[in-house]
């Protein structure tokens, strides 16, 4: 795996997300171990060094785009039950290990598994097996390790468990196929295509369905 040095030397402290990491081609190690660049040193040392610079208006040059073919969409796979699922890498703010939920009282909302400390604020975990109706998984799956998704737009962020992360894939538009009856109801709803993945297949979920769904249902 690349040292932190080696990933500053090739890429530089305040540009090596959008080179290397998930807005570029991927092609940092630390990936693997992070999944997504706002849980890496390299990316919260270089907000601190912007967030602590005196206030300046700089005329950038224009920057040409790591990937010219617009198309491409990266994507965060994870798993809920059996079902490989995907939702865009943006609305994803942070990947955490399972804490703790603290129980609502007087909720009855079978979605709403409680709160959890997302450093410092109580933020909403959400069940997406409720939502979508999967059922628990029915095959064994080694070296599965549950983590907890941040997602949210602007100003609003909500916890989703989920029971593994793949990691983030980039899919192109002629990937895209339309999601098979085979598929539950409530999955249906959600999911705005399929892509073809590993040996199987991933849904790819309405991002704007999903949230305004869980806005609703949290009212």
């Amino acid at each position: 795996m690349n040292s932190l040095a080696a990933i500053k030397t090739a890429a530089g402290d305040d540009d090596c997300w959008k080179l290397i990491g998930i807005e570029g081609d991927q092609s940092c190690s630390l990936l693997a171990e992070t999944i997504h660049c706002r849980n890496c040193p390299v990316h919260a040392a270089a907000a601190t060094r912007f967030l602590d610079r005196p206030a300046t208006i700089t005329a950038l040059p224009p920057r040409t785009p790591a990937h010219t073919d617009a198309s491409l969409k990266a994507t965060l796979i994870f798993r809920i039950g059996d079902e490989w699922l995907g939702l865009p890498a943006a609305l994803v703010h942070e990947v955490l290990e399972p804490r703790p939920l603290h129980a609502l009282p007087h909720r009855r909302n079978r979605m709403v598994l409680g709160l959890v400390n997302v450093r410092g604020v109580l933020t909403v975990a959400v069940s997406l097996a409720e939502m979508l109706g999967i059922a628990p998984a029915r095959h064994t799956w080694p070296g599965a390790i549950a983590r907890m998704l941040v997602v949210g737009d602007a100003g609003h962020t909500n916890v989703l468990p989920v029971e593994a992360v793949a990691g983030i894939e980039r899919f192109a538009q002629g990937d895209l196929q339309t999601t098979p009856a085979t598929v539950s109801r409530a999955s249906t709803t959600y999911t705005r295509a399929v892509v073809p993945w590993r040996d199987g297949s991933v849904g790819l979920l309405d991002a704007g369905l999903l949230l305004y769904s869980i806005d609703r249902g949290l009212a």
